[in-house]
């Protein structure tokens, strides 16, 4: 199955991959490589490239086995793949941005890739089956080992990628390798820490979630990285949290990291749909009696009130949007399970309406940072079980 930002591949070892991926993105990867070619300093970054792959070599021969297989099929030579793919190890001018949520309990999670207008052209949805292996991911073509976004494998992780602006460096493994490697542990702690202690030259912020919703943060320079198993709610942007990592902390975009920690911390909270999951886990008489005991009138009063986007081009604003449609499938869920008479049913009815009729136009706002992801909410608002009407 193909379509302009959905494709498939599957093959019964990473080579094979390698080679259909190859097959399918070669076009744009040649672009990609004929564009880089153009810049002076292209024989230096290739030099540089060589030194990172001999490292990449000597610990991970799969995954330059799956890249040599790519370049074969794409017709293009590996170092040259190579080095496109490393381009942020080699020239650090570009400031991704990028902001992660993790919320009920690593139940729910949250990442978009908003760091340029233009990055529509760059990225798909790719699943991928390796073996038994499947993973589903936000793949960039102009990375092909992939995993460097969202990740999912049917291994039992989810990952979520933060780019980090530090200022040490060396010689080792890519951060693009790392991803890639922690994308595919069957158990985390007993994978972790041999993956950390492998040389790397820079490093991400990998939010890792297993199956059991447990969160393991890992921030990475390149000389240094500090584990946390933090609780959600949790944020991550474009720097380092720690302090113990404060000292190595380059020069982010601006205040544009701390403004969308700040704005998404504001808007994460602990019981996120807390409620909507308790309805679906508890007995219809349980759940009146927890949702009583949860919820006041006061506190469903105020999640009536509508967000406010005061600006639909800005990209973090916008996600207040996405919130709306939330609401609105939580709120006609919870209602459906309320008693007909209910003063609280018939207040959260007319709330999920208000809330989807609102935000439903900005669907097609005609703005990036919107239309490129509300479309999945709208629908999923639009979609679940219809409740009996109002007596």
């Amino acid at each position: 199955m193909a379509h302009l930002n959905y494709h498939e591949v599957a093959g019964a070892n990473p080579a094979e991959c390698g080679r259909e991926l190859g097959r399918l993105f070669g076009p744009v990867a040649r672009e990609y490589v004929n564009e880089e070619r153009k810049c002076k300093a292209w024989q230096q970054r290739r030099r540089d490239a060589e030194v990172l792959l001999s490292h990449t070599a000597r610990h991970f021969p799969v995954y330059v086995d799956e890249l040599q297989a790519y370049a074969d099929a794409a017709r293009i030579a590996l170092l040259d793949l190579w080095t496109m793919s490393v381009e942020d190890e080699l020239d650090d001018e570009e400031h991704e941005k990028c902001t992660t949520i993790i919320t009920n309990n690593g139940r729910l999670i949250a990442h978009n890739e908003d760091w340029d207008a233009d990055s529509a052209d760059d990225i798909c949805i790719l699943r991928r089956l390796c073996g038994n292996v499947t993973t589903l991911e936000l793949y960039y073509y102009g990375c092909p080992l992939g995993r460097t976004a969202l990740s999912i494998s049917s291994l039992g992780c989810v990952q979520a990628i933060n780019s980090l602006s530090h200022s040490d460096w060396q010689e080792g493994v890519p951060k693009i390798v790392m991803a890639r490697a922690l994308s595919e542990v069957k158990d985390l702690d007993a994978e972790l820490g041999g993956l950390l202690a492998i040389p790397r030259s820079s490093g991400f912020a990998h939010n890792l979630v297993d199956g059991a919703g447990r969160l393991t943060a890992v921030e990475c320079t390149a000389t240094k990285q500090i584990v946390q198993r933090p609780k959600s709610p949790f944020v991550h942007t474009n720097h380092m949290l720690h302090p113990g990592l404060a000292s190595f902390n380059g020069d982010p975009d601006g205040k544009s990291t701390f403004r969308r920690y700040d704005t998404a911390c504001d808007l994460a909270r602990a019981s996120m749909e807390e409620a909507d999951l308790m309805r679906r886990g508890l007995s219809p008489a349980e759940f009146i009696i927890w949702f009583r005991n949860f919820f006041s009138l006061q506190s469903l009063q105020h999640l009536t009130v509508l967000p406010v986007v005061s600006d639909r081009t800005d990209l973090q604003i916008v996600h207040l949007d996405g919130l709306s449609f939330s609401r609105s499938w939580c709120m006609k869920g919870l209602a459906a399970a309320l008693p007909v008479n209910d003063t609280r049913r018939k207040l959260l009815l007319r709330s999920s309406m208000h809330h989807l009729a609102t935000a439903l136009p900005n669907v097609v706002s005609g703005n990036y940072g919107g239309e490129h992801w509300l479309a999945s909410f709208a629908v999923y608002a639009l979609t679940i079980d219809d409740i009996k009407p109002l007596n």
